[in-house]
């Protein structure tokens, strides 16, 4: 039986899983028996209080790492750990992305909530599968040319401003650029395997630019500039569309014609008045009207698979 102590208490190695989580650990060296489990493949030291990464030399087969939330601000402690697939820094005090670029077997790297500004020194991690930067102070989409194998990346709650150095990203399944800056839809002409996308909470006040999305089936630009629904001619996989929160006045016919397997779309919180343009979508479930200037719904009547109606806050009932 393998195990740590640490404040005299004893910890076991479980199918070489070590848990440390939320001990007060503030210092790793303080863990006594850390340096003997050279075998360990997984530790987890998230919710503690450490400020320096020490006392891992010895884990030469360690697979998976959570550190997040500590008080860490420097990693270049872990280059050493060769054989890490999963590596979680959470809600850290990094400022760099340094000391990981030879991690070359990583295939998730987590460095939500940190004070980042710049995507640097990933061009080794060629294996990364999911990469997550939400919640630091990024500026510019850069730095990703190698992460070819990429299919998840999470940039959310960043200060970024443009869809930028893309290309290579031809893999990217699910993009999520929730709360930043971002004006327009633009440059993700190679990005041709996305299936969810995620834009709400920035300022885009056109809806052009979704080329090429042939298998998009998540798309969320809620909390926008939107004024008309257009744009959406290639995105003919769409299951869930939300365009809530927005300046739309009026949904056209011929708006969301090529939407046919549309199951839940939400256009709550806008300006519309006219919603004729939902009439094709026999395969939608769920619809979301509430809060508009919405007078008649009796166009809800043709729709064959309708389950759920939101339609609070309008101008009148279903009545023709």
């Amino acid at each position: 039986m393998e195990y740590v102590i640490y404040e005299r208490e004893k910890f076991e190695v479980i199918n070489n899983h070590l848990d440390l989580a939320a001990k007060g650990i503030t210092s790793i060296n303080e863990i006594d028996g850390l340096e003997n489990l050279s075998g360990l493949k997984s530790l987890d030291m998230s919710y503690n209080e450490i400020k320096f990464i020490e006392g891992l030399e010895d884990l030469h087969n360690l697979e998976y790492l959570d550190l997040s939330s500590n008080q860490i601000g420097d990693i270049r402690n872990i280059s050493h750990l060769t054989e890490l697939k999963s590596l979680y820094l959470n809600n850290n005090m990094l400022r760099k992305i340094e000391g990981i670029d030879n991690l070359e077997e990583l295939d998730t790297l987590e460095l939500n909530g940190n004070d980042l500004r710049v995507i640097s020194n990933l061009d080794n991690l060629k294996k990364l599968d999911m990469l997550k930067l939400g919640m630091n102070r990024i500026y510019e989409i850069s730095g990703l040319k190698n992460l070819t194998t990429l299919t998840k990346l999470h940039l959310d709650q960043n200060e970024i401003k443009k869809l930028e150095n893309l290309e290579t990203l031809n893999n990217l399944k699910v993009f999520d650029l929730d709360d930043n800056e971002i004006t327009k839809i633009e440059n993700i002409e190679e990005l041709y395997r996305l299936e969810a996308f995620i834009l709400s909470k920035n300022r885009i006040s056109e809806m052009d630019g979704l080329t090429e999305q042939f298998k998009l089936m998540l798309l969320n630009l809620g909390n926008n500039k939107i004024s008309k629904i257009r744009g959406l001619e290639e995105c003919t996989d769409l299951r869930i569309l939300n365009l809530s929160k927005n300046h739309i006045k009026e949904i056209n016919p011929g708006d969301l014609s090529n939407q046919k397997d549309l199951v839940n779309l939400n256009l709550s919180d806008n300006q519309i008045s006219n919603i004729e343009g939902i009439r094709g979508l026999k395969n939608l479930r769920i619809i979301n009207l509430s809060n508009n200037q919405i007078q008649n719904f009796k166009v809800l009547k043709s729709l064959p698979n309708l389950e759920t109606a939101y339609l609070k806050n309008n101008k009148t009932t279903l009545e023709e």
